[in-house]
């Protein structure tokens, strides 16, 4: 997630975290980590066109836990994710849901000239059904921790190599996980859209264990916003999920 103010990372850091199960031991990388250990400060660093939330989660060593999860801010979970956490282990890959829509690239140009051997386009956007790679949304990313140093390493390499093929790309992020997976040889594991649901479509699916707020974001920043967003009528199924969640951390707090 990228956000500039303060305030609206705290806040919707705080609802992150309570939409967690009790139960989930795992270790979070990427803005989750950034924000639970660093209570939503904004690490600055030498690298300042890199999105620095993102960017210093990649400094992450996992502690414990049998996964590591890469994840965005603005996700809420709306079930148990041990779905998710068992197709990791039990497939002891890069577990997640291939990215909504094509980023307009071409992908065989990108993986030649950051020196990956071209896979092909064996996979589908999970929205917009066009043929891509291994090609996750980092929203949420399940992977080994046993893995998550070299991981970690490969993919600062390649978003620096990726911005050499595309300058300044918005999912150069994206981009360094899809080439970092193929360069080291991980076992992919594709799941359903259910697993990082986007708010933002209508033909999405009304059984998400996994919301991505993409848009909810903007309308919820603080504790009033959310009162008022849970009486909204929803604009489609996942959203409706999210307001039933919503409501349930809301009776606990407010």
């Amino acid at each position: 997630m990228i956000a500039t103010n303060r305030d609206d990372i705290q806040f919707q850091a705080e609802l992150f975290v309570r939409s967690l199960p009790f139960k989930c031991d795992i270790t979070i990388c990427g803005d989750g980590n950034q924000f639970l250990r660093r209570h939503a400060e904004i690490i600055p660093l030498p690298e300042s066109n890199l999105n620095p939330g993102w960017y210093a989660g990649l400094g992450c060593v996992p502690q414990k836990g049998d996964i590591t999860i890469y994840t965005d801010a603005d996700i809420m979970l709306m079930e148990d994710i041990d779905p998710i956490v068992n197709a990791c282990i039990n497939g002891q890959g890069a577990t997640g849901v291939i990215a909504y829509a094509s980023p307009k690239i071409d992908w065989q140009e990108m993986y030649e000239r950051c020196g990956v051997k071209w896979p092909g386009s064996s996979y589908k956007h999970s929205v917009e059904g066009t043929p891509c790679p291994f090609y996750v949304n980092l929203g949420f990313v399940a992977v080994p921790s046993k893995f998550i140093p070299a991981l970690n390493e490969a993919m600062l390499r390649f978003i620096r190599s990726s911005d050499n093929v595309h300058p300044g790309h918005y999912h150069r992020p994206q981009f360094a996980m899809c080439l970092a997976i193929e360069h080291l040889g991980l076992p992919k594991i594709s799941l359903p859209m259910k697993y990082n649901c986007p708010d933002l479509y209508n033909k999405v699916t009304d059984d998400a264990v996994v919301a991505h707020l993409l848009q909810t974001k903007s309308e919820v920043k603080n504790w009033k916003d959310l009162k008022q967003f849970i009486k909204k009528p929803p604009r489609n199924k996942v959203v409706e999920k999210v307001q039933r969640r919503m409501k349930l951390i809301a009776n606990h707090i407010l």
